[in-house]
């Protein structure tokens, strides 16, 4: 039955799909803003070029396919769909030209499949996308393409790409996780249930995204913390750990998690919490998701899956070397602001480079004169740091499509840097980055990141030093030339706007803070990474959550107030690791 369900509904959906392009297409004919190009009269000769970038195999792949989504599903609902178009005259014949492309399930391939259709002007609408990184740039980078590519899209239902405007042509035709907060919101206030915790799913490793579980139970925390605000109030589970245990050896299992769990959510006010007690509550839970149409993951999850890396794997064919010049764009904001931690601008670069290529050609006659073609872009960082991403892809891009990029140099932000590293990875046999920003550990993998140079290094080295100098050694690795401080109970004190309990809560529930995490916090993550590949002792005391207090080092702290975080954090730790951007935080005298 619920295979006609998805039938029907996509089935549906798809002949909308055609009829908004035909609104539009009527639309910009019959009054097209002056100096807009307006599109030309469909037909079989100017036919609507209809992208859907979906993988050709629907496994899950470690939860990058997390509702099963591949082309041979959606081809033949398609074909309906244009049939019945083609029968009741809504469009003339052969006149839609339906494009699938295998997004490989990859966050470097996914956007580059959009990125190929527009260099061939084939592109007018996207249909599709399985995985959410690889959904999320193009959204991002869609309004800027020729006049605004729409994107329609099943996926994407996070709280994170709730926002208008930032993904100004996206329509996701499910229902965001938005509204399952709102009602489970709801229900916290009228039972007036104030101790929660978050029990989800959630594999831990580096090499594997985050599924729908965690992006679920993101979009939930926002809610609850204008509730009563909680610190690590959540216990993560591997269930694909448990798939070749018997049924007794499950309900076990589960009974020892929710009895975990229990024990965080009520550690201030002990009480007996039974299984029996539990389990309604999760009941409760369950017929509100499955009311409010939230799919679930199948319990037969293939685990033996291989992932396909993409342009790894891909046939490799080196390119020729590039005439002169050799174009080379710089991304940088034009000026400083409160984003930019290491304040790098424009301004600032321009001479310099001017000199390193002067002395290329004149003091050390490398290279011949006009062998470089600079082109500077502007980041905007200044202005959004949420924006600057798209402001650096759209400039890329751009560079890529007038076949002017050969190299890049710059950024100042992490998150431009990840994306556009990831894209153009795949761009021309690969695109070379050179930076002095992106210092975080979740850009050392040469497998995402294989064109990426990082002039200052990474925090990994901060890492090693902390673990040498304060870290608790196995009792395997202590050796007479050990000189650690030997501390294990450790808690991070540091600055980030994103998760710190000083925040300001807005009234507008269905958006986040919308801030983005600090260095501070990227440079913890790297040390408690770093520290539980290194210890099996802090593997095991930091497998449910690692001790940490981020606070905002921007807003007024009452003396008081500080004293008081002091207090809490001693009766948590022996040891305190803190972090700010500044010498002190902000103490009114």
């Amino acid at each position: 039955m619920w295979i006609n369900y998805a039938r029907t509904f996509i089935y549906n959906h798809s002949v909308l799909h055609v009829l908004l392009l035909v609104l539009l297409h009527t639309a910009l004919v019959g009054g097209g803003k002056p100096g807009r190009q307006q599109f030309e009269e469909i037909s079989a000769e100017h036919p609507i070029h209809l992208v859907i970038p979906l993988p050709e195999d629907d496994s899950f792949s470690f939860g990058k396919n997390p509702f099963y989504f591949s082309s041979h599903k959606v081809k033949p609902l398609a074909d309906l769909a244009l049939e019945r178009v083609y029968n009741e005259s809504i469009l003339p014949n052969n006149s839609i030209n339906l494009i699938y492309r295998d997004s490989k399930l990859s966050d470097a391939i996914g956007p580059n499949v959009a990125v190929e259709q527009l260099l061939l002007k084939e592109i007018d609408c996207i249909i599709g996308y399985a995985y959410g990184y690889a959904l999320a740039p193009v959204a991002r980078m869609s309004p800027y393409w020729k006049n605004g590519i729409p994107i329609i899209t099943p996926i994407g239902l996070t709280m994170s790409l709730d926002d208008k405007k930032e993904y100004q042509l996206m329509t996701r035709i499910n229902s965001p996780y938005k509204v399952v907060a709102s009602a489970v919101g709801e229900l916290f206030k009228n039972y007036q249930w104030k101790r929660h915790i978050f029990m989800f799913h959630h594999a831990k490793s580096p090499s594997v995204a985050v599924g729908e579980c965690f992006l679920l139970m993101a979009s939930l925390q926002h809610p609850l913390r204008k509730i009563i605000e909680m610190q690590h109030n959540f216990f993560t589970f591997n269930e694909e750990s448990s798939a070749n245990l018997t049924r007794a050896e499950r309900h076990q299992q589960f009974v020892q998690y929710l009895q975990a769990s229990s024990y965080m959510a009520n550690v201030n006010h002990p009480r007996e919490c039974t299984y029996e007690a539990m389990l309604r509550w999760l009941t409760r839970l369950s017929c509100i998701l499955l009311h409010l149409l939230i799919l679930r993951q199948p319990a037969n999850v293939q685990t033996d899956f291989v992932e396909d890396v993409g342009a790894v794997n891909q046939p490799h064919i080196p390119p020729p070397p590039p005439p002169f010049p050799f174009n080379v764009i710089v991304i940088l904001p034009k000026k400083e602001s409160i984003y930019d931690n290491f304040g790098m601008t424009l301004q600032k670069a321009m001479p310099v480079i001017d000199i390193a290529v002067q002395d290329v050609v004149e003091r050390q006659k490398y290279l011949p004169p006009g062998w470089i073609n600079l082109t500077y872009w502007d980041s905007k960082l200044y202005e959004d740091i949420l924006l600057a991403e798209r402001h650096a892809t759209v400039g890329v891009i751009q560079a890529y499509c007038e076949h002017r990029l050969d190299a890049i140099l710059g950024f100042a932000d992490n998150y431009g840097l990840a994306t556009v590293t990831k894209v153009t990875a795949g761009l021309n046999g690969g695109i070379p980055i050179l930076t002095t920003s992106g210092m975080p550990s979740l850009l050392n993998s040469k497998k995402e990141y294989p064109f990426l140079t990082r002039m200052q290094g990474s925090y990994r080295l901060l890492a090693d030093s902390m673990y040498q100098l304060i870290a608790y050694h196995d009792d395997d690795a202590i050796s007479q030339n050990n000189s650690s401080l030997n501390y294990l109970n450790l808690i991070f004190f540091y600055h980030d706007k994103r998760r710190a309990v000083n925040r300001v809560i807005t009234q507008d529930e269905s958006q986040e803070t919308g801030a983005t995490s600090s260095h501070c916090y990227f440079s913890l993550y790297a040390i408690k990474r770093y520290f539980t590949e290194k210890s099996k002792t802090f593997k095991r005391e930091w497998a449910l959550n690692t001790p940490q207090f981020p606070f905002d080092e921007d807003l007024v702290i009452e003396r008081e107030t500080f004293k008081q975080w002091l207090r809490e954090i001693s009766m948590q730790s022996n040891g305190c690791s803190r972090h700010s951007s500044r010498a002190r935080p902000h103490v009114p005298s």
